[in-house]
């Protein structure tokens, strides 16, 4: 599935497979569900909007999130391995690992939430 929109907002729940998301001037809310991505991956971008990503407590994949220019908050502990320059991009593993889950923006705020707060 790929999908985009032009000042509005996009909202991902319950989704999977194979997901290609694109906004720009709105905002992107990513709400992951179940244990892990079923299917392919998910490759989620904002521009010029906040993101907000929720995920599930024991939830596995390979996460890649960031902002390009905009503050980034995790509510919850996230172990990270670092090697070069630290920048407000993450890649780490979620559990087990698993497919990719891309989730990211550019001028706009990100934060990423355990699922169930709001």
């Amino acid at each position: 599935m790929s999908l985009s929109a032009h000042n509005g907002p996009v909202a991902l729940h319950g989704v999977a497979g194979d997901v290609r998301a694109r906004v720009r001037n709105g905002p992107l809310t990513v709400i992951l569900s179940g244990k892990h991505w079923e299917g392919t991956g998910l490759d989620a971008e904002a521009m010029n909007g906040p993101v907000l990503l929720a995920i599930p407590a024991g939830y596995s994949a390979k996460l890649e999130t960031g902002t390009t220019n905009g503050p980034m908050s995790v509510d919850f502990p996230l172990t990270v391995t670092i090697q070069g320059r630290l920048s407000q991009h993450l890649n780490t593993t979620l559990g087990s690992g698993g497919a990719p889950v891309r989730v990211v923006t550019t001028n706009g705020p990100l934060v990423i939430r355990r699922r169930g707060r709001t």
